[in-house]
């Protein structure tokens, strides 16, 4: 028997991740793959924020845009867990690693949102 689980809201998906990885991330990116015209939910992968900041940045992204890839995924979601909220370092750590996986992913498959998650949010 398979079972479906609706995710109709941000709240769901965030939950949902949790779920899936067995626990809340802290300082961490999850990346969410969504699958067709459905939007289903795909693959869920989760990094540290520290390596997307070093230099093999853009290879951890690319790594994780090829596996999303893979996964069938023509969409992805990006969620920013810090615990800080949203300071300006984080705001910072947040955009560029947006744009490493904007630049990587390029015109394969889209970036359909980016959240930052903390205490406020």
């Amino acid at each position: 028997m398979t079972t479906t689980l609706r995710v109709g809201d941000p709240q769901g998906l965030l939950a949902l991740i949790a779920y899936q990885l067995g626990f809340v991330p802290q300082e961490s990116l999850a990346v969410v793959s969504l699958q067709g015209a459905h939007q289903r939910v795909g693959l869920m992968a989760r990094c540290e924020l520290t390596e997307l900041a070093t230099d093999h940045g853009a290879r951890l992204a690319g790594t994780l845009v090829n596996h999303c890839l893979t996964d069938n995924a023509n969409k992805l979601v990006l969620v920013f867990f810090c615990d800080q909220g949203q300071t300006g370092a984080v705001q910072d750590q947040v955009s560029r690693a947006v744009k490493l996986f904007r630049a990587v992913a390029t015109d394969r498959v889209e970036i359909a949102s980016s959240w930052v998650v903390g205490p406020q949010t």
